[in-house]
């Protein structure tokens, strides 16, 4: 009906790891975060929050200094994660929260 267009393909299972395994798509993944057609991405220590003007990584950060970089309600802090996304043009991913995180009140 609509010529030689493909349709789309879900990439998962064995598809899904070797992509991981090669860090064709995801660099410095990790194949045991990888489930069936999912990836649960780590969260780095480092983050960004208005108050410090630019990446803060958590750890370096005396503990007088890490009370005072609690998240305030209503507040946008971004965190980044420990891998990088390499996608190319014909791959799609959609990203979204573990639910025990929104149980937390943390959207994405």
């Amino acid at each position: 009906m609509f010529g030689s267009e493909k349709m789309a393909q879900v990439i998962s299972g064995k598809a899904l790891l070797e992509l991981i395994k090669e860090g064709k798509v995801i660099e410095e993944g990790n194949v045991e975060n990888c489930d069936a057609i999912k990836y649960d991405f780590v969260l780095d220590s480092k983050f960004l929050k208005a108050q410090y003007g630019g990446p803060i990584d958590y750890s370096s950060l005396k503990p007088i200094e890490q009370k005072e970089a609690i998240i305030a309600s209503g507040e946008v802090v971004f965190v980044l994660t420990k891998e990088t996304l390499h996608l190319p043009e014909n791959i799609f991913m959609h990203l979204s929260p573990k639910r025990g995180m929104t149980e937390y009140g943390i959207l994405h």
